[in-house]
């Protein structure tokens, strides 16, 4: 899972989701030159790539051969419990 704003509620979740950054600062001042330079010339088409970054948090982490293992053990563990029910 991912999200997309860097926000710090994507902290909360767990596991903590990892999450695209961007500055929406420079995003704002540049969304406004862009529009003014829009006005100046209506015909110009601009295409631009902003800068953002990925913070990989525990959302992104695979699983190792052992936590694998673990985590069958529960699930076999829970089959077990949920056929007792």
């Amino acid at each position: 899972m991912t999200g997309y704003d860097g926000t710090t509620y994507s902290l909360y979740f767990q596991p903590p989701l990892k999450t695209v950054v961007q500055d929406f600062n420079k995003l704002a001042r540049r969304a406004v030159e862009l529009i003014i330079q829009h006005m100046g010339a209506p015909q110009m088409h601009i295409h631009e790539l902003l800068p953002m970054r990925l913070v990989i948090r525990q959302s992104s982490w695979s699983y190792g051969k052992s936590e694998c293992d673990m985590n069958t053990q529960l699930i076999t563990q829970l089959n077990m419990l949920v056929e007792k029910l």
